[in-house]
């Protein structure tokens, strides 16, 4: 049941960083998906959608193998977005497949509820996504400028704001050394950008 919820996670991370909204766009298009290859073999359209079936069957091939190599770290560690590359091709294959179940069978009326829902489901997810994601991004941009600072002025910095970082004090003031001899990342000649006025 648990590998099963963290399975819907990751096909609804596609549409929501949220995690219950996940679980919730994550059902909606499994049986989306469903319904779509039930329909795509009943109206004989398997040949012609052979690529979205086969591009959707390696998304969810591909979302077992993750849930089965990221079980250790928790199933949240699935709504990271690294693995949104892998999931959004189910959007994209669900919506062709209507729209490709509509455009043979145009007479009946009811095969359009699905794509419209899919679009439905895009927009509003495209939405939360959106907001959820400007507001995350605020966050992190605030938090590495801080932890930008805190490299630079490592040799003050106390332990407790070194180790929000990286877990090893002793490998981080090591790599922090090379990096300013190397004159990488903090260390170039990006004075303005770190000054006091730009981090309040």
């Amino acid at each position: 049941l648990e590998a099963f919820k963290a399975f819907l996670l990751y096909i609804g991370s596609s549409l929501s960083w949220d995690e219950s909204l996940s679980y919730v766009f994550g059902a909606i298009l499994l049986a989306a998906a469903i319904i779509s290859v039930i329909m795509t073999i009943r109206k004989r359209l398997v040949r012609e959608n052979s690529f979205w079936l086969t591009l959707a069957l390696y998304s969810f091939l591909v979302g077992g193998s993750i849930l089965a190599g990221r079980v250790g770290f928790g199933k949240t560690a699935l709504l990271w977005s690294r693995y949104t590359t892998y999931s959004i091709p189910i959007v994209v294959s669900l919506y062709v497949l209507s729209v490709s179940i509509i455009k043979k069978k145009p007479q009946d009326k009811w095969v359009k509820v699905l794509p419209a829902s899919l679009l439905i489901l895009i927009i509003t997810g495209s939405i939360f996504s959106y907001v959820d994601g400007y507001k995350t991004g605020k966050e992190w941009h605030r938090l590495r400028k801080s932890q930008a600072v805190n490299i630079l002025t490592i040799e003050t910095r106390s332990k407790e704001a070194l180790e929000g970082i990286f877990p090893s004090i002793p490998v981080l003031r090591y790599l922090a050394q090379r990096m300013k001899m190397l004159n990488y990342s903090v260390y170039r000649e990006r004075d303005d950008y770190f000054s006091q006025e730009k981090l309040k």
